[in-house]
């Protein structure tokens, strides 16, 4: 089976850790997966390809504007392989209603440019079948697949339980009580809540580190767009 993924990959943000997975299980399954466009030199690892000779299934990961092709390339994609091998995995619920919760937003129209309604037909414009990463869409029309997924063979150190885990943990000498590993992209009030209260027991667990991108203050882009 031969799966194209059409979506902009970057080495540092979005799912460019899964689609490195992708290609990988594929080549050890006698498949091949492979991303639309040309090779990018900062990720030597993962296979890239304009030939629609032998698709099987073109896979639209959509995350934000740029996951869909300029022309002529999307239009080579959309007149090169037959509407029924193409599929939408629509992973941040842009083929829905608005949805908020405190300052996120699945349509972001001041950062992204474009209204509920833009999303909406161009993803019905690249294929019937639209996938979200719930086992709940709220669309009838949308059906469930958890593009995502669990490398046990990423864990460095496998415990059986969080106890045991949380044993270990104890045991080690370790420089921080608690960590947080990732960028600050919409997480900011959430973790701050988290460090107001960690406050109160900082001294008997350790000190807690945020490692990443952008975590010396609430993102100015945040303040500027969504206050």
């Amino acid at each position: 089976m031969k799966l194209l993924l059409v979506v902009s990959v970057d080495p540092w943000t979005r799912s460019v850790s899964t689609v490195h997975k992708y290609a990988a299980a594929a080549r050890s399954l006698g498949h091949e997966v492979a991303v639309y466009g040309p090779v990018h030199a900062d990720l030597p690892g993962l296979p890239f390809t304009t030939d629609l000779q032998g698709v099987d299934l073109a896979l639209f990961v959509v995350q934000v504007p740029a996951d869909f092709p300029d022309m002529p390339h999307l239009a080579r994609l959309l007149d090169g392989i037959p509407r029924e091998r193409r599929a939408v995995v629509d992973l941040w619920g842009r083929f829905n209603d608005t949805i908020r919760l405190e300052h996120d937003f699945n349509h972001l129209e001041k950062i992204d440019g474009h209204l509920g309604w833009e999303w909406e037909e161009a993803i019905q414009a690249a294929s019937d079948t639209i996938l979200q990463p719930t086992l709940a869409p709220l669309r009838l029309n949308v059906r469930s697949f958890l593009f995502h997924g669990y490398d046990p063979g990423s864990v460095a150190k496998p415990y059986a339980t969080a106890e045991e885990a949380a044993a270990a943990w104890r045991a080690a000498e370790k420089p921080y009580g608690a960590m947080y590993v990732g960028s600050n992209w919409q997480r900011w009030e959430q973790v701050r809540q988290f460090l107001e209260g960690y406050g109160r027991v900082r001294e008997h667990v350790g000190k807690a580190c945020l490692t990443g991108w952008d975590w010396g203050t609430r993102p100015e882009w945040a303040v500027r767009f969504l206050a």
